[in-house]
């Protein structure tokens, strides 16, 4: 009979710790795992972001383009610099547009948007540079961008943006 009691409290204990695991692990998984069905309005405002960045790229707009970056923003180029923050980003941005890249124009197609529960999101996508004038190159290849979002005081904003050379 001490026997049969221990193993129902053993089963008990086990029952009790494999529902709080499995809780724990399930509000976890909320955390992290895209909610697409409540975030469909956030996905179309992280992807308006992208569209901003493009039309102030085009426009010849540094000061726009600054501004869709968290103050800490990082930007990482296409030849691998780290750009951090948004002073340096439209520093960057404004002597890039008067050198090399002066008369370019962008065109971007968004592949896959997630946005998680925990206020960030990423975009992932391709873009083409065209208009160069670079050793009698008029278009660049396809390259491809990760950015990455971070929803602050309402606003979805750009917090990493790495730009590659290549489409992978």
């Amino acid at each position: 009979m001490v026997c049969d009691r221990r193993k129902t409290l053993c089963c008990r204990q086990l029952v009790l710790g494999v529902l709080f695991l499995s809780v724990t692990l399930s509000a976890k998984a909320d955390m992290i795992r895209p909610d697409y069905a409540s975030n469909a309005d956030d996905r179309k405002l992280v992807s308006k972001v992208v569209d901003n960045l493009i039309s102030a790229w085009n426009k010849n707009d540094p000061e726009a383009i600054a501004k869709l970056f968290l103050p800490d923003g990082i930007l990482v180029t296409p030849t691998g610099s780290v750009i951090r923050n948004r002073s340096e980003i439209r520093k960057r941005v404004s002597g890039e547009r008067q050198g090399k890249l002066k008369d370019t124009t962008l065109t971007h197609e968004v592949n896959k948007i997630s946005v998680l529960n925990d206020g960030t999101a990423l975009v992932e996508g391709l873009y083409q540079v065209k208009g160069m004038k670079t050793m009698g190159i008029e278009t660049s290849p396809r390259g491809s961008f990760i950015i990455r979002h971070k929803k602050q005081q309402g606003r979805w904003m750009i917090s990493k943006a790495e730009i590659q050379k290549k489409a992978e």
